[in-house]
């Protein structure tokens, strides 16, 4: 819900401050979703321009933000002391990046990532420019001035583009979705094979040592540091 949420508001400022179609104009896909080897896959939103193309990787999250830009996972400090670990976005938009291309035959060169985070959330490290704000996101992409794909080609980008969420269907979309919220979910401390939300590994169940109380953590600690709750049944 709150992933929703953070799309929309960000889906907001860019139909607000971006001149959408005609040559020049600028073209919003919301979600688009597309089969890879190992199942689905999704960029939030793909904005399609005779500029280039952007996928932006949305993060609603608060709190400070500690990230290197070449880390496996990225840090997310909440109030309470409490930290949560997260995929790094950089490489995870990579990854749609290169599917992207390879699906298309659009250059590489010619793909932009963008990672947008909800102002909720303070950065505490340095990020690269093209990591910011939701309402930063516009004027980065504007920045792009030099026109590297032909008018007329970006009907058909987007025709393409577009087919594939008529493929797929509102089937494998929800499960999509559902996969993302089962692999964040508490899993019991009797479970078997709980898998790691950030890198796919097998978790181990732990003991905070303060507390007492137990939760999952990534077998590949301190390398990830991917947790789960666990929960008792």
């Amino acid at each position: 819900m709150r992933g929703s949420q953070g799309e929309g508001k960000l889906l907001r400022i860019l139909e607000r401050r971006l001149p959408l179609g005609g040559d020049s104009g600028y073209r919003i896909i919301r979600n688009l979703m597309f089969e890879t080897p190992t199942g689905t896959t999704q960029i939030d939103f793909t904005i399609v321009s005779a500029f280039g193309i952007f996928i932006v990787e949305v993060k609603n999250y608060s709190g400070w933000i500690f990230g290197d830009p070449n880390g496996k996972c990225w840090t997310q400090s909440l109030n309470g002391g409490r930290k949560f670990q997260f995929q790094n976005p950089i490489h995870q938009n990579f990854r749609h990046l290169a599917v992207l291309s390879d699906k298309t035959g659009i250059p590489k060169n010619l793909i932009f990532p963008v990672i947008a985070f909800s102002e909720d959330s303070e950065f505490k490290t340095a990020m690269p420019a093209n990591v910011m704000h939701f309402d930063g996101v516009a004027e980065y992409v504007q920045k792009f001035k030099s026109v590297i794909i032909k008018p007329e080609q970006l009907t058909e980008i987007m025709e393409t583009f577009l087919s594939w969420d008529t493929v797929i269907g509102n089937e494998k979309k929800r499960a999509h979705v559902q996969n993302l919220k089962n692999s964040h979910a508490p899993a019991s401390v009797h479970a078997k094979d709980v898998l790691c939300p950030v890198c796919g590994n097998r978790m181990i169940l732990r003991a905070n040592r303060r507390a007492g109380n137990k939760f999952w953590g990534c077998s590949k600690y301190p390398a990830c540091r991917g947790i789960r709750e666990a929960v008792e049944d």
